[in-house]
This record gives structure tokens, C-alpha cells and sequence, in this order.
């Protein structure tokens, strides 16, 4: 903890100024009010992922003071969600862990890893959205990276199925809502002009700029190797490969690491679809582009433990 906590007071002069655990499961870790006492002491908002059922009110009575967010994970509906989480159960213990948020005054939102299976449960995870009081339902298309990989192209969702929840969400999104509806995808054409003017951003005088002007977010995942942008992208892209003598480490990449990653983004760039309003999971199409071999073939990336980003 101590070493990430170092690299986390250099990478908040790099202007990032947001922290958020994933996991796993980030409330089963022992040490997660000592390292939230001092991830805050450096100045960082907190955001943490969670499946919620091991919520108890005395630990989120710990923590409450140092969360801006709470996002919590249900795969679908009821029955849906107890047949993946393999328990029965699983989804009702997830509700009452809700309520323990919500009872501590801790902002929170849902998220659904949406896949072939579940897109039929959105609304109705809304409806439990709006139910429970949480500020956002947020919609990331299933990616095939880390566990997602294990489930193969059968539970991803088809061009039809990614412009089918587009405009699942915005017929959802109500203005008129506490509800906010945010889903992970956006136009081809919209992304091929926003990494073009990150790309030319990369062309200019790099090493005077701090690293979260370059890269956000930036993931610290589980082997403590910073990767930019996305979890799953490949470790020869990371702006280290570990936590010990980050800001020696940032300096170098800032030097010798750019022209990989513009590099990247041009592959990436070049891989989108043609249709400007085909939507596209960026994250996921930058992470994979990161593995592709001369061939084209895709390899699978590494799971995530955390990320920094800014507001």
C-alpha cells in the first residue's frame, strides 16, 4: 500500500485528481480504510465498484466520509443476476446492500455489464434505478477482454444489438429524471475526430505537459503497471511496469513512450468502422487494437484492479 500510495501523490501533480477501485471486490480488502484515509489526504476523489453484498453499516459507517461514489454491479434481473453470481440470493442481497448506501448518504448508481442475455433486463434495471434512489444507471457493452474473453463472441453484443441499446438508453434518459442514463458507446465518427485531436495533442512538445493532459483515465492494474486509457491494453504501452519510482518512470515515457502510444491511437483510428454513426465501445476497441498482431488476430488482455482519472 505504501508503494501505491507514493505513486498516487506523484501521479496527483500530474493532474489527476480522481481515484476508482474495482476489483474484485474492493470492500473485502482489509486495508481499505487505511489507504482511502490516505488516497484522501492526497486530495483525491474516491469512486469504488462494487457487487454491494458485503456492505455492512458499520463499515460503510468507516468509509461513508471518504466516497464521492458508489457504483454497484447487478448482471440483470433477478433470476438473471442470481444465475451468473451462481447463488441464489445473490440479487436480493445486493438491494439491501443498496440501502445501506443510500441510509449513509453515499451517492451511488448502478452498472450492468450488458451482454446478449441481459440487454432485455435494461429497463427494468432502470425502473430499479429509479426505485432505489441511485443517480445513474450506467451501460458498458460487454467487452471480450479478461473474464469477459472467457465468454466468448456469443454473449457479445452485435452491431444490431449496440445500436438496439443506444436507443434503449436514450429513450430512458429523461431529462425530467433523478435518473442520469450513460452508456459506453458513441459514434465512430465522433471518436475518429476526438482521438484525431488527442492524436495531434501527442505531435506537440509532450514532456512540458503533466501526464493527465496526455492520458486519462490511467489504470493501475493488478500488477501494478500504469496503462493508459483502458483496462486490457497492452503492457507495452504502460507508462510503467511498476509502482516504485513513478515519476522517473512518467519522465522517460514522456520522452520515449509517446510515439508508441500515437502509434496506437492511428491503428485504433484506422480499425474504426467506416459508418460514422456505428457505435463503437472505444475503451474496448482501443484495448484490443493495443493486442492485434501483424495478422490482425487479437489476444486477450489483463484483468484491472484500479484507475485515476479527473473530473
Amino acid at each position: 500500500m505504501e508503494a501505491l500510495l507514493e505513486a498516487l501523490a506523484v501521479l496527483r501533480d500530474e493532474g489527476f485528481d480522481v481515484v476508482s477501485l474495482s476489483g474484485g471486490e474492493p470492500f473485502l480488502y482489509r486495508e481499505l480504510s487505511p489507504l482511502l484515509d490516505g488516497v484522501a489526504a492526497l486530495g483525491y476523489s474516491v469512486n469504488v465498484v462494487t457487487n454491494a453484498t458485503v456492505l455492512t453499516a458499520r463499515r460503510l459507517s468507516e468509509l461513508a466520509h471518504h466516497l464521492a461514489f458508489v457504483a454497484v454491479s447487478l448482471d440483470g434481473a433477478r433470476d438473471r443476476h442470481d444465475r451468473i453470481r451462481g447463488r441464489e440470493g445473490a440479487f436480493d442481497d445486493a438491494l439491501r446492500g443498496l440501502q445501506r448506501i443510500r441510509e449513509a448518504e453515499v451517492p451511488f448508481g448502478l452498472t450492468c455489464c450488458v451482454t446478449a442475455d441481459n440487454l432485455v433486463d435494461v429497463p427494468e434495471l432502470y425502473g430499479i434505478a429509479v426505485d432505489t434512489g441511485a443517480r445513474l444507471l450506467n451501460l458498458r457493452p460487454l467487452a471480450l477482454v479478461g473474464r469477459g474473453n472467457a465468454l466468448g463472441e456469443v454473449a457479445a453484443l452485435n452491431p444490431a444489438d449496440l445500436a438496439r441499446l443506444v436507443l434503449v438508453a436514450d429513450l430512458l434518459d429523461d431529462p425530467g429524471s433523478k435518473v442520469g442514463v450513460r452508456v459506453d458507446l458513441a459514434p465512430a465518427g465522433a471518436l475518429r475526430e476526438q482521438a484525431g485531436a488527442a492524436h495531434a495533442l501527442l505531435h506537440g512538445e509532450t514532456d512540458t505537459l503533466e501526464l493527465s493532459d496526455l492520458v486519462n483515465p490511467l489504470i493501475v492494474d493488478d500488477r501494478g503497471r500504469l496503462l493508459p486509457f483502458a483496462y486490457g491494453v497492452h503492457p507495452r504501452f504502460a507508462v510503467t511496469t511498476s509502482l516504485e519510482q513513478v515519476a522517473d518512470h512518467v519522465a522517460a515515457w514522456k520522452a520515449d513512450g509517446v510515439p508508441r502510444l500515437r502509434n496506437l491511437l492511428e491503428r485504433a483510428v484506422d480499425a474504426l468502422p467506416k459508418a460514422a454513426e456505428t457505435p463503437v465501445d472505444w475503451f474496448d476497441h482501443l484495448a484490443r487494437a493495443s493486442h492485434a498482431a501483424r495478422s490482425g488476430r487479437l489476444r486477450p488482455p489483463v484483468e484491472p484492479a484500479a484507475s485515476v482519472g479527473q473530473d
